[in-house]
């Protein structure tokens, strides 16, 4: 299979949010830029593929949420 530009845009907007949640844990701790860069790139590293499939396949409830509940944010345990 091969992946597609939007496939892939998608993935790495899922791998994204996992590290800002991340990194946002942290920030008490972070005091400058080489120490936020260093955090981001530990949290990239850490990331697995099963951490991403588990949003991917979260989305298709989460899309329902959404449709169901405009005026309402969807949060689940990983988002």
């Amino acid at each position: 299979m091969i992946a597609t530009t939007s496939t892939l845009l998608r993935i790495t907007i899922l791998a994204t949010n996992i590290i800002k949640e991340r990194v946002r844990r942290k920030l008490h701790n972070i005091n400058t830029i080489d120490e936020l860069r260093a955090a981001l790139q530990q949290e990239w590293k850490a990331v697995t593929q099963d951490q991403i499939q588990a949003r991917i396949n979260e989305m298709p409830y989460r899309v329902g949420q959404v449709f169901a509940h405009p005026d309402k944010r969807c949060k689940t345990s990983l988002w």
